[in-house]
């Protein structure tokens, strides 16, 4: 370094870089000290705000922003002029290089703030001066300058004849002193006014990153990102905003935070998946057809042919293969990084064993530590860069899975018919879009430490025996010991973990269930059973939970022991076999034990992550291998007869399970409910009434029309299919909205559609009661709704569609005699006279005026004919009479009881101002967690334990202080010896390692050393500090295990209290 310096500045080695020459500041310390380092500055921070995008409109030139433009690029064009005057004008090479490198920095640096100030005067920052920093720091360069015009006025050389090139730069010093001037007066020019600044850069407002709450977010609203500078992306700077914001508690809204990267969203990504999945399920369904084509198997059914070759393509159809082709060439190239960032890392224990024998030998030169520190510096800030990028990127690509996965989930749902749905609960969908998408996520950051971890650990076993030797094969042995061990660990976990999410999915169906009726489960009083039953399958859970965190427990321990019995053996191995130890191979060694931690304790949860994820994959792959309703293969194109038909079928048979089960996929139902349509037509405009006992298959009959059940053969011909049905069941869906809402479900308002629609379904007199009428809120699922209501609400939004064919279930089976009449004269007989519609009820005296009467039994049509010939077979079967007055006597007395709710319910809602405002804005705590929220945790995971828990962290935070501290103390004690073994000259000065941080060094020369080192044997020293060392480190694993085993056991108990309290909670 001495001898670049003095051959740069044409100086002695002895003193290279001298401050002061002949009464003023050294020439090379000016350009290298005040010159080119606040250039570099200024190019720095420039080059941070180059990638700042334009506002979008017209700005008109400010004089300020003028000046500073022309001042950057002239005194760029200044700076090249001085280099040629200075290379032409000196004889000597030597000083040139200096001149060169100073007015070379200087050129890029002004080119680079001009081309930023240009990006800024264009971008919203037009209005304003811009960032102050950059004002600032191009100034920096001042003193330099005056600093050089001093010397040229005290020299003379100026008005020389005899030198002209001085003369020449200093003409030029002096127009670069103008042109600072000029930049500085551009500076002091106003900003815009307030009326120009909304003028302006209105545009910009309506595209900025972060809108104003409120404010509506445009389609074309600017991504964060885009046209960033490298140096932006790097370290984040494009999130200042946000972080500002953030600080400020403006981010209260989806609006006020950042537009995802067009690669990102949501749409773009769900059809770059799905074109992978089509094209996986074309590829598979062609392979498929040229290998199993056959004459025998070209000889059966068609439709059936073709729905059995979808099915095996789709099934054929893996979730990893396509995930691969989607996103595989992004996720696979970000193995670079994690290379580079992984040899960077190795970096460190190098450099650190170079500079520790620096520090023991002293026998190197001052400038070969410097290297050492800077270069250990280096490695690790790139790493971290390098690391960080890696993450961020994997984020991303998780993020794509996640919506591709949650995409595909959700449409299959849509997909497939009731019948296939059947085999999987909500609960169990709701797991597969959260708890399993959530592992497929973390997945893409264990598939590259699979094979991430190993060549850590390889390298670091083979940087050990560079160290050590042979003796590093005791610590891989004591490595190798554990990784059996391991295995099981994460065979036991995974097991664990299946049985745990299978007790979840119960315990969510139930929960499902439990909050779906509750209602009616408070009004029979059947709170404790469901507590009893939700409680044992908490308990199953908890029990699995529990083995799964004692687990994790033994894991932490053994990942805190190992690395510490590693080194002991390692270094008591190396003492066996006849070596003598030293501080540079301990700390060494040390160094790259530590750098084990990483791949011995990671690489067991990458192996679970792995093994979930597999199991997760699994789980989704069986909901997607669900067949998809193939309306062409479900419906015939053309009717089978001549005459004008809304709906018929012949020789058709259905059913609510597949023909073939798999194992592992049982439907819900224990039994199977067949139907065989042998014959039926039903006339365009016709009025078809369904009677039959309960559970004959008229709604069965319906669902069939409607393509929800499974086609096992025939033939079902719908007329104006793409127009679609208006359909009623018994059981309402409700939406959380209000009654019009539910009503127009999507349709354009028309009020005299409505207004009739209303009073044919006897809405009228409930709208009148209802506190803010049609624009009442009705809750989850109607829950502020009777029976009658919601089932003469959902008739309403079917009707209101105005549809040509309607499929009504037993509309009147919930509502009294009164309104079941009107319902039947004003809207089925009334609105619905022009309409097909085919009506399943057991209220047999609303049937006389109907077109055509259908007797169902056991899935089989038994009767077809006029009212007056099939209403008198009712008395052939008792039972479908019994079953038919008990349905009446049960819709009649619960319509009462939800009438006398209602009537309850509306008395309390007037007695409140707005309480038909159901949906209220959310409340959202501001500021940090409430004391009360810690408070309630602590006192779940009970005041001892949480006391143990708290000092075993302190025990295990304390011994791992005391050892880094013994490490220090041990490197003091080093460097107090080898400066005690050393013989000096008789003025006494400082180390050359100390002077690395101390200023002695930079004021004045380095007097020569005698680093003759005095012969001594430390061995016995090194065995002391080690034992000591050891002792510390495995007092930390024990304090360790105390904190992981009583963590997961406060966790637990935690667990179990709170979630006892919130359903005692929701239970009353």
């Amino acid at each position: 370094m001495e001898n670049i310096l003095a051959g740069l500045c044409g100086t002695s080695p002895e003193d290279p870089l001298p401050v002061w020459v002949h009464g003023n500041v050294g020439h090379c310390f000016n350009q290298l000290t005040l010159n080119v380092i606040p250039h570099v500055i200024l190019a720095v921070v420039s080059a941070c705000f180059l990638g700042i995008p334009r506002s979008g409109s017209e700005v008109p030139c400010r004089p300020g922003w003028g000046c500073r433009i022309a001042a950057s690029f002239i005194l760029a064009a200044l700076f090249l002029a001085d280099t040629i005057t200075a290379t032409i004008s000196q004889q000597e090479l030597g000083p040139v290089y200096l001149e060169v490198l100073a007015n070379g920095t200087a050129i890029l640096t002004w080119l680079t703030h001009g081309l930023t100030l240009l990006m800024l005067f264009r971008s919203i920052h037009s209005s304003t001066k811009g960032p102050v920093v950059l004002a600032v720091l191009a100034l920096l360069p001042l003193p330099s300058f005056i600093i050089t015009l001093v010397w040229y006025y005290q020299s003379g050389t100026a008005w020389s004849p005899g030198h002209s090139a001085a003369s020449s730069r200093f003409a030029i010093l002096c127009l670069q002193l103008a042109c600072l001037l000029v930049y500085v007066i551009g500076c002091l020019f106003p900003a815009a006014p307030r009326q120009d600044f909304l003028s302006i850069n209105r545009s910009w407002q309506e595209e900025q990153l972060i809108s104003e709450p409120g404010i509506p977010v445009p389609d074309q609203q600017r991504v964060a990102e885009d046209g960033e500078s490298w140096l932006s992306r790097f370290f984040y700077v494009w999130m200042n905003p946000l972080m500002k914001r953030g600080y400020q508690w403006k981010l209260n809204q989806p609006q006020d935070v950042y537009v995802l990267p067009r690669q990102l969203q949501a749409a773009r990504v769900c059809d770059r998946f799905y074109s992978c999945w089509q094209k996986k399920t074309a590829w598979h369904q062609a392979e498929d057809d040229t290998t199993s084509l056959s004459p025998v198997l070209a000889g059966t059914d068609g439709s059936g042919n073709i729905q059995d070759s979808s099915h095996s393509a789709q099934e054929a159809t893996r979730l990893f293969s396509v995930l691969h082709a989607a996103f595989g060439l992004h996720f696979y190239s970000l193995g670079l990084l994690k290379l580079a960032s992984n040899m960077l890392g190795f970096s460190g224990p190098l450099l650190l064993n170079l500079l520790v024998n620096f520090m023991e030998s002293r026998q190197e030169p001052l400038s070969h530590g410097v290297l050492y520190a800077l270069g250990l510096f280096a490695g690790s800030f790139l790493g971290a860069v390098l690391r960080n990028q890696f993450m961020y990127e994997v984020n991303k690509v998780g993020l794509m899975v996640r919506a591709a996965v949650i995409s595909a989930i959700y449409r299959k749902a849509l997909c497939v018919g009731s019948a296939s749905l059947t085999r999987f609960t909500v609960g169990e969908v709701v797991n597969f879009m959260s708890t399993d998408t959530s592992r497929l996520v973390n997945f893409c950051l264990s598939l590259h430490e699979l094979w991430s971890l190993p060549f850590q650990f390889a390298i670091t076993l083979y940087l050990l025996y560079q160290q050590v030797g042979v003796a590093f094969l005791g610590g891989l042995a004591l490595a190798l010991l554990l990784v059996p061990i391991n295995k099981v660990i994460a065979n036991r976990i995974m097991m664990s973990n299946q049985e745990m999410l299978k007790h979840k999915d119960s315990r969510v169906k139930l929960m499902t269930e439990f909050l779906c009726g509750i209602r009616v489960i408070k009004f029979y009083a059947w709170e404790k059973h469901f507590s009893t039953r939700i409680n044992a399958c908490r308990a199953e859970e908890l029990q699995k939970l529990r083995a799964i965190k004692y687990l994790d427990a033994l894991c932490v321990y053994l990942w805190a022991a190992l690395p510490v019995v590693v080194s002991i053996v390692i270094f008591i191995t190396y003492v066996l076999l006849g070596h003598q130890l030293t501080a540079t191979k301990v700390f060494t060694a040390l160094a790259l034990v530590g750098m084990l931690i990483l791949p011995l304790n990671s690489f067991p949860w990458v192996l679970n992550g792995i093994l979930e994820a597999k199991v997760s994959l699994d789980r989704i792959q069986r909901f997607l291998e669900l067949v998809d309703q193939d309306l062409e293969a479900y419906y015939a194109l053309d009717s089978p007869s001549d005459t004008p038909t809304a709906i018929e079928m012949r020789g058709a048979a259905f059913s609510w399970a597949p023909v073939e089960k798999e194992s592992t996929m049982q439907p819900l139902s224990t039994s199977s409910m067949q139907l065989h349509i042998e014959n039926l037509s039903v006339r365009k405009g016709m009025l078809l009434g369904v009677v039959g006992k309960v559970g004959s298959g008229k709604s069965s009959l319906l669902a069939a029309i409607t393509g929800e059940l499974i086609k096992q053969g025939g033939q079902v011909y719908v007329c104006d299919l793409e127009q679609g049905f208006g359909l009623a069941t018994q059981e309402p869906w409700i939406q959380f909205t209000t009654v019009r809402e539910n009503i127009l479900f999507g349709r354009k308002y028309d009020a005299r559609l409505y207004e009739e629609v209303v009073e044919a379904c006897a809405l009228s007199d409930d709208l009148n009661i209802l506190p803010a009428g049609d624009q009442t809120e009705v809750g989850e699922n109607g829950v502020t709704l009777s029976g009658g209501q919601k089932a003469r609400l959902a008739l309403a939004r079917a009707v209101y569609q105005e549809k040509e064919i309607y499929l009504l279930d037993d509309p009147l089976a919930a509502v009294d005699a009164d309104v079941a009449n009107h319902l039947m004269q004003k809207c089925i007989l009334g609105m619905l006279k022009d309409k097909t519609r085919i009506l399943c009820t057991h209220r047999t005296e609303f049937l006389k005026k109907a077109d055509a009467l259908l007797l169902i039994d056991s899935g089989k049509i038994v009767k077809t004919g006029t009212p007056a010939e099939i209403l008198p077979l009712v008395e052939a079967f008792p039972k479908f009479k019994h079953m038919e007055k008990r349905q009446k006597d049960k819709g009649l007395y619960l319509a009462s009881l939800r009438d006398q709710e209602e009537s309850i319910e509306t008395e309390a809602e007037e007695s409140t101002q707005n309480k038909h405002l159901i949906h209220k804005e959310e409340e959202k705590k501001e500021g940090a967690v409430a004391f009360q929220v810690y408070k309630a945790y602590w006192l779940a995971v009970g005041s001892c334990l949480s006391l143990s828990i708290l000092f075993s962290l302190l025990l295990m935070q304390a011994s791992r202080n005391i050892s880094d501290w013994w490490l220090s103390h041990w490197i003091s004690s080093i460097s107090q010896k080898a400066n005690t073994s050393v013989m000096v000259c008789s003025s006494s000065l400082p180390s050359p390692e100390l002077l690395l941080f101390s200023t002695v060094g930079l004021v004045s020369p380095i007097k020569a050393l005698d680093t003759t080192p005095v012969p001594s044997n430390n061995s016995l020293d090194v065995n002391f500090y080690l034992i000591v060392y050891g002792s510390i480190a495995g007092a930390n694993s024990l304090f360790t295990i105390l904190r992981a085993f009583l963590f997961a056991y406060g966790t637990i108990h935690a667990a179990t209290v709170i979630h006892s309290r919130l359903l005692q909670r929701v239970l009353k």
